[in-house]
Protein backbone atom coordinates (compact mmCIF):
# COMPACT_ATOMS: atom_id res chain seq x y z
CA UNK A 1 0.00 0.00 0.00
CA UNK A 2 1.27 3.44 -0.85
CA UNK A 3 1.75 6.18 1.71
CA UNK A 4 -0.94 8.34 0.11
CA UNK A 5 -3.45 5.46 0.41
CA UNK A 6 -2.50 4.92 4.05
CA UNK A 7 -2.87 8.64 4.80
CA UNK A 8 -6.26 8.71 3.09
CA UNK A 9 -7.41 5.69 5.12
CA UNK A 10 -6.15 7.36 8.30
CA UNK A 11 -8.02 10.55 7.40
CA UNK A 12 -11.21 8.52 6.82
CA UNK A 13 -10.85 6.85 10.22
CA UNK A 14 -10.39 10.22 11.89
CA UNK A 15 -13.41 11.59 10.00
CA UNK A 16 -15.49 8.62 11.19
CA UNK A 17 -14.47 9.20 14.82
CA UNK A 18 -15.28 12.92 14.60
CA UNK A 19 -18.62 12.23 12.87
CA UNK A 20 -19.51 9.63 15.52
CA UNK A 21 -18.61 12.11 18.27
CA UNK A 22 -20.77 14.85 16.71
CA UNK A 23 -23.68 12.41 16.43
CA UNK A 24 -23.27 11.41 20.09
CA UNK A 25 -23.02 15.04 21.15
CA UNK A 26 -26.34 15.76 19.44
CA UNK A 27 -28.44 12.67 20.01
CA UNK A 28 -27.32 11.84 23.54
CA UNK A 29 -28.25 15.29 24.83
CA UNK A 30 -31.74 14.02 25.62
CA UNK A 31 -31.86 11.96 28.83
CA UNK A 32 -34.10 9.32 27.24
CA UNK A 33 -31.33 8.60 24.75
CA UNK A 34 -28.87 7.84 27.52
CA UNK A 35 -30.90 5.68 29.87
CA UNK A 36 -28.20 3.04 30.12
CA UNK A 37 -24.92 3.72 31.86
CA UNK A 38 -22.75 3.14 28.72
CA UNK A 39 -24.79 5.74 26.81
CA UNK A 40 -24.36 8.24 29.62
CA UNK A 41 -20.62 7.53 29.73
CA UNK A 42 -20.41 7.96 25.93
CA UNK A 43 -22.09 11.34 26.26
CA UNK A 44 -19.67 12.51 28.95
CA UNK A 45 -16.75 11.25 26.86
CA UNK A 46 -18.06 13.17 23.85
CA UNK A 47 -18.15 16.35 25.92
CA UNK A 48 -14.48 15.77 26.75
CA UNK A 49 -13.67 15.13 23.08
CA UNK A 50 -14.91 18.59 22.12
CA UNK A 51 -14.43 20.69 25.23
CA UNK A 52 -11.37 19.35 27.05
CA UNK A 53 -8.31 20.65 25.16
CA UNK A 54 -6.13 18.06 26.93
CA UNK A 55 -8.21 15.07 25.87
CA UNK A 56 -6.22 12.68 23.68
CA UNK A 57 -7.15 9.63 21.62
CA UNK A 58 -5.26 6.51 22.61
CA UNK A 59 -5.06 4.98 19.14
CA UNK A 60 -4.45 8.08 17.03
CA UNK A 61 -0.83 9.19 17.08
CA UNK A 62 0.73 12.19 15.39
CA UNK A 63 3.40 10.82 13.05
CA UNK A 64 5.68 13.84 13.60
CA UNK A 65 5.58 14.06 17.40
CA UNK A 66 4.70 10.42 18.20
CA UNK A 67 2.19 11.74 20.76
CA UNK A 68 -1.47 10.84 21.07
CA UNK A 69 -3.63 13.24 19.09
CA UNK A 70 -6.03 15.74 20.62
CA UNK A 71 -9.28 16.65 18.90
CA UNK A 72 -7.55 19.79 17.64
CA UNK A 73 -4.74 17.64 16.17
CA UNK A 74 -7.24 15.37 14.46
CA UNK A 75 -9.13 18.29 12.93
CA UNK A 76 -5.85 19.85 11.79
CA UNK A 77 -4.88 16.54 10.17
CA UNK A 78 -8.20 16.36 8.33
CA UNK A 79 -7.61 19.90 7.05
CA UNK A 80 -4.26 18.91 5.62
CA UNK A 81 -2.24 20.69 8.31
CA UNK A 82 -4.27 23.92 8.39
CA UNK A 83 -5.15 25.06 11.91
CA UNK A 84 -8.74 24.21 12.83
CA UNK A 85 -10.68 26.62 15.02
CA UNK A 86 -12.17 24.93 18.07
CA UNK A 87 -14.40 27.98 18.56
CA UNK A 88 -15.85 27.43 15.08
CA UNK A 89 -16.04 23.68 15.75
CA UNK A 90 -18.05 24.34 18.92
CA UNK A 91 -20.34 26.76 17.06
CA UNK A 92 -20.84 24.15 14.32
CA UNK A 93 -21.81 21.30 16.66
CA UNK A 94 -24.11 23.59 18.66
CA UNK A 95 -25.87 24.74 15.46
CA UNK A 96 -26.16 21.14 14.26
CA UNK A 97 -27.71 20.23 17.60
CA UNK A 98 -30.21 23.10 17.47
CA UNK A 99 -31.20 22.19 13.91
CA UNK A 100 -31.56 18.50 14.79
CA UNK A 101 -33.76 19.02 17.83
CA UNK A 102 -35.83 21.81 16.27
CA UNK A 103 -36.50 20.16 12.91
CA UNK A 104 -36.51 16.43 13.28
CA UNK A 105 -36.33 13.08 14.97
CA UNK A 106 -38.26 13.41 18.18
CA UNK A 107 -41.80 12.91 19.41
CA UNK A 108 -43.65 15.96 20.62
CA UNK A 109 -43.99 16.75 24.31
CA UNK A 110 -47.47 15.96 25.63
CA UNK A 111 -49.54 19.12 26.07
CA UNK A 112 -50.97 19.20 29.61
CA UNK A 113 -54.70 19.68 30.24
CA UNK A 114 -54.02 21.79 33.33
CA UNK A 115 -50.94 23.85 34.16
CA UNK A 116 -49.94 26.63 36.52
CA UNK A 117 -48.27 29.95 35.71
CA UNK A 118 -47.51 32.41 38.52
CA UNK A 119 -49.99 30.76 40.88
CA UNK A 120 -52.83 30.81 38.33
CA UNK A 121 -54.23 27.47 37.15
CA UNK A 122 -54.86 27.42 33.40
CA UNK A 123 -56.63 24.87 31.20
CA UNK A 124 -55.82 23.78 27.69
CA UNK A 125 -58.89 23.40 25.46
CA UNK A 126 -58.71 21.56 22.16
CA UNK A 127 -59.65 23.91 19.33
CA UNK A 128 -58.73 22.22 16.03
CA UNK A 129 -58.99 25.30 13.81
CA UNK A 130 -57.57 28.19 15.82
CA UNK A 131 -55.50 29.19 18.81
CA UNK A 132 -55.81 32.03 21.29
CA UNK A 133 -55.41 32.92 24.94
CA UNK A 134 -58.49 33.64 27.05
CA UNK A 135 -57.00 35.59 29.98
CA UNK A 136 -60.36 36.15 31.69
CA UNK A 137 -61.15 32.44 32.00
CA UNK A 138 -57.53 31.22 32.19
CA UNK A 139 -57.81 29.07 29.06
CA UNK A 140 -55.58 28.38 26.09
CA UNK A 141 -57.47 27.30 22.99
CA UNK A 142 -55.36 25.43 20.48
CA UNK A 143 -55.26 22.32 18.26
CA UNK A 144 -53.94 19.94 20.93
CA UNK A 145 -53.72 16.88 18.69
CA UNK A 146 -51.87 18.43 15.74
CA UNK A 147 -48.20 17.76 15.12
CA UNK A 148 -46.22 20.60 16.66
CA UNK A 149 -48.88 21.28 19.29
CA UNK A 150 -46.18 21.34 21.96
CA UNK A 151 -44.40 24.21 20.20
CA UNK A 152 -47.61 26.18 20.01
CA UNK A 153 -48.38 25.40 23.64
CA UNK A 154 -45.00 26.66 24.82
CA UNK A 155 -45.26 29.69 22.56
CA UNK A 156 -48.60 30.63 24.13
CA UNK A 157 -47.39 29.94 27.68
CA UNK A 158 -44.29 32.01 27.02
CA UNK A 159 -46.55 34.83 25.85
CA UNK A 160 -48.54 34.52 29.10
CA UNK A 161 -45.33 34.57 31.15
CA UNK A 162 -44.13 37.74 29.46
CA UNK A 163 -47.49 39.43 30.02
CA UNK A 164 -47.48 38.39 33.69
CA UNK A 165 -44.03 39.92 34.08
CA UNK A 166 -44.89 42.94 31.92
CA UNK A 167 -41.94 42.25 29.64
CA UNK A 168 -42.08 43.29 26.01
CA UNK A 169 -39.98 41.70 23.29
CA UNK A 170 -39.71 42.49 19.62
CA UNK A 171 -41.28 39.80 17.39
CA UNK A 172 -37.76 38.62 16.39
CA UNK A 173 -36.58 38.40 20.01
CA UNK A 174 -39.82 36.63 20.98
CA UNK A 175 -39.26 34.01 18.24
CA UNK A 176 -35.62 33.44 19.22
CA UNK A 177 -36.43 33.20 22.93
CA UNK A 178 -39.40 30.91 22.29
CA UNK A 179 -37.25 28.58 20.18
CA UNK A 180 -34.53 28.30 22.82
CA UNK A 181 -37.05 28.04 25.68
CA UNK A 182 -38.80 25.22 23.82
CA UNK A 183 -35.52 23.43 23.08
CA UNK A 184 -34.47 23.76 26.73
CA UNK A 185 -37.59 21.89 27.76
CA UNK A 186 -37.56 19.39 24.88
CA UNK A 187 -33.93 18.36 24.90
CA UNK A 188 -33.74 18.06 28.68
CA UNK A 189 -36.89 15.94 28.87
CA UNK A 190 -38.69 18.47 31.08
CA UNK A 191 -41.99 16.61 31.03
CA UNK A 192 -40.75 13.01 30.93
CA UNK A 193 -41.90 10.74 33.70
Amino acid sequence: MQDSDALEDYRKLIQAVIDYSVTNYIKLQHPLNRKRKPQHEDFLLTLDVFYDPNYTFEHFVDSDTEENMTTQDMLDFMLGGAKASMTKTHAHIVNESIDYWWDKNFHDIKVPEVFTIAGKVWRTVNSPNNSFIDKDNLRIYMPVKKRGADRLFFKLTFQILLEELEIELSPEDFQKFHKFFYLLLKVNGAFNK
